[in-house]
């Protein structure tokens, strides 16, 4: 009976099939902030999801706002960066940047840093420097 579950379970796994060259998984790195701070990609576009409110609140420097709940955020991303620019992609605690992440991939874009810890993890960690 032990053999039959083994054959089931690898038929099962062959049915679902390996990873296809389509697959664009290695165009994301989820970062920490100390990663995020030794980034040195040229042309790096630091992208933050997060409300108008929020970015205004404080933000990482250089940072371009482009608001995850707004209307047409796949337009603003898709006119303000080009899909082979590599980006640095946080929201304020990680779950907006995700989605975000998702959807950046589906777009095309070939290279994403996502700062999982997001702002308040960077804020954190940068107060009094």
């Amino acid at each position: 009976m032990k053999r039959f579950s083994i054959f089931l379970t690898l038929l099962a796994f062959m049915a679902c099939g390996a990873p296809s060259a389509q697959d664009n998984t290695d165009a994301i790195s989820h970062i920490s902030i100390a990663q995020a701070d030794g980034l040195t990609d040229e042309g790096l576009v630091v992208l933050d999801v997060r409300t108008p409110g929020e970015f205004n609140d404080g933000h990482l420097p250089e940072a371009v706002n482009i608001d995850w709940m707004g209307d047409n955020f796949d337009t603003q991303v898709q006119a303000q960066i080009q899909k082979d620019t590599p980006i640095l992609l946080y929201c304020q605690s990680g779950g907006r940047s995700a989605k975000a992440v998702a959807k950046l991939e589906a777009l095309g874009y070939t290279k994403i840093y996502h700062m999982h810890e997001g702002y308040s993890g960077w804020a954190s960690e940068h107060k009094g420097h």
